[in-house]
């Protein structure tokens, strides 16, 4: 999910020293596009004189308190625009800086509640970010023609891995799309008058178009092996591909 938005979510994890905090946890809040705060309920709150025990409530996470405060001093003073989102398991007493802060909790009972609501969200509140319209349109202008055959041979070179050997894509494509209309087609389109196979004139045609649109690089020698060749995906385009086959209904 945060990959396909071209975003490295960061979780916060135990410190052992106070230099770390603001390294840890302050400098990272401040660097953030976003924040999403999950808090579970934590032990019961018991004030003398309440009533049943039905009628307890639970503590949240005080963490997430203090970096809610942060966050509200980075927007409202410092003139940030980070986003937050607060989801929150049933029955937590609304503390601290909660009782202050104008915000609009997302109730949630179990895991399976809430990971849906944290997906839409992301995908509501940060897909539109300026930076990702702008590869989003460079992206469709660079695709832009690109039928089938391309993105097929698209998604063979993502399922490939990080770095794709030449010979063994090759060898895949040949034998396991020679049937395929859509790349005889793309064969018989190709320029490669030295060429009679039209599936292998498939193969240096998509390769051509993909590296002519700059979504992967040129085959290098392997470093373990300097007579292979390898190649790879431009690492800013795989979270747009992945969308986009995706939508063709190819992932």
């Amino acid at each position: 999910m945060f990959e396909d938005l071209q975003l490295k979510p960061f979780f916060a994890q135990r410190v052992q020293q106070a230099s770390a905090l603001g390294s840890h946890i302050l400098g990272k809040l401040k660097e953030a596009d976003a924040y999403v705060g999950i808090m579970h309920r934590r032990g019961r709150i018991v004030y003398p004189g309440q009533g049943h025990e039905k009628d307890w409530k639970y503590r949240g996470s005080v963490w997430i308190h203090q970096e809610l405060a942060i966050i509200a001093y980075l927007n409202d003073v410092l003139g940030r625009s980070i986003p937050a989102a607060l989801f929150m398991q049933s029955e937590i007493e609304w503390e601290g800086v909660m009782t202050t802060l104008i915000l609009n909790p997302t109730y949630f009972e179990t895991q399976d509640d809430l990971l849906p609501r944290v997906e839409q969200w992301v995908k509501d509140t940060l897909r539109d970010r300026p930076e990702f319209d702008y590869l989003r349109a460079k992206f469709e202008r660079r695709t832009d023609g690109f039928g089938a055959a391309e993105w097929k041979f698209l998604r063979l070179c993502m399922a490939m891995g990080e770095r794709i050997d030449w010979e063994q894509i090759k060898r895949e494509f040949e034998s396991e799309y020679r049937d395929d209309p859509d790349f005889v087609e793309a064969g018989r389109r190709a320029a490669f008058e030295t060429i009679d196979d039209p599936v292998k004139k498939a193969f240096h045609f998509l390769i051509q178009k993909s590296r002519d649109a700059e979504l992967i690089n040129p085959p290098r020698p392997d470093e373990s092996s300097p007579s292979r060749q390898s190649f790879n995906i431009v690492p800013m385009w795989r979270p747009l591909l992945t969308m986009r086959l995706r939508d063709l209904g190819y992932l």
